[in-house]
């Protein structure tokens, strides 16, 4: 166990306040949910609760701040429709078998230049497309999807894969 060097009194009304640079560390927030405990070294363990992974609101968040920064259509998945769009509208949700056994790969994939493959039925497809698994306790939950319907667009650029990258990572290991 690391210590810290803080030492903190106990309130009359019992409370301990966690310092500021331990919240920073641990991404505490207020309104932060945590569980309290006496560890078998009869130790009093402060971990904050494991709120249950929604996707519908990560969607947005992510899906924003990844157009944002590029500029290109950003697509948000669960494992088998469109959560979000961004850059563009399509119409139907549910996405093609093709799209959905991508997603189950688990693997980051690319397809650049000819390679097309229609994310909905009767939806334009894209020329160019990155997904990046979501993975939530060892399995896909969904997936982001950087996509071009330009036939000339090239998805490898630098630029790109590093994103890819950092949100893969991101993703994986919280």
């Amino acid at each position: 166990m690391n210590r810290s060097g803080i030492i903190r009194k106990i309130d009359n009304l019992g409370r301990v306040v966690i310092p500021k640079e331990i919240r920073k560390l641990l991404n505490l927030n207020i309104q932060d949910e945590m569980e309290v405990y006496v560890s078998e070294n009869n130790e009093v363990v402060f971990r904050k609760v494991n709120v249950d992974f929604n996707i519908n609101t990560f969607a947005y968040n992510v899906g924003k701040s990844i157009f944002d920064a590029l500029n290109e259509i950003t697509i948000v998945t669960s494992t088998d429709k469109i959560i979000a769009t961004f850059g563009d509208t399509i119409e139907n949700s549910e996405l093609t078998d093709e799209a959905k056994s991508i997603i189950e790969k688990h693997n980051y994939t690319s397809y650049n230049g000819g390679n097309t493959i229609s994310l909905v039925e009767n939806s334009p497809s894209y020329f160019a497309q990155i997904f990046m698994p979501i993975i939530k306790d060892d399995r896909s939950v969904g997936s982001v999807i950087i996509a071009s319907k330009d036939k000339n667009f090239d998805l490898s650029h630098l630029r790109y894969l590093r994103l890819a990258t950092s949100v893969v990572e991101l993703l994986i290991n919280g």
